[in-house]
């Protein structure tokens, strides 16, 4: 979850966040998940990422303070997922194709959004060749 104000007076904020150093683990082979935080301007010139806890950081009016809340760790191994279920997951715009094939081992053909069987198992034959992966 990324939410993001705009302020429109100069002042102070405080922040509260955990998981920003270490993010959510995984388990029964899962990957991390994303790692949260504050964020003054973020993307713009001056952005500046802040420490999990701060009290009076100085903001002013125009800025944006973006809270990213941190992600999930996953639960099993990424490429034995069931295949339809990441083709929907691309599909619902939350996976990226390219996320689909290198996290998950699933092909997924651009232009008819239909899993490639072949590629798929190639790329899940060799994830699975790799014990030590972690998406």
């Amino acid at each position: 979850l990324e939410r993001t104000v705009l302020l429109l007076e100069d002042g102070e904020a405080t922040v509260r966040t955990d998981r920003v150093r270490y993010p959510p683990p995984g388990i029964h082979g899962g990957g991390p998940g994303e790692r949260g935080g504050w964020v003054v301007n973020l993307g713009r010139a001056n952005e500046r990422r802040l420490p999990s806890k701060q009290t009076g950081v100085p903001v002013r009016a125009g800025d944006t303070l973006t809270m990213l809340t941190s992600g999930g760790g996953g639960f099993g191994k990424p490429w034995e997922r069931e295949e339809h279920l990441v083709l929907d997951g691309v599909l619902d715009r939350k996976v990226s194709m390219d996320a689909a094939r290198l996290v998950y081992g699933v092909a997924i053909d651009p232009e008819s959004h239909t899993i490639d069987r072949d590629e798929t198992d190639q790329l899940r034959a060799g994830m699975a060749a790799t014990p030590a992966r972690v998406g």
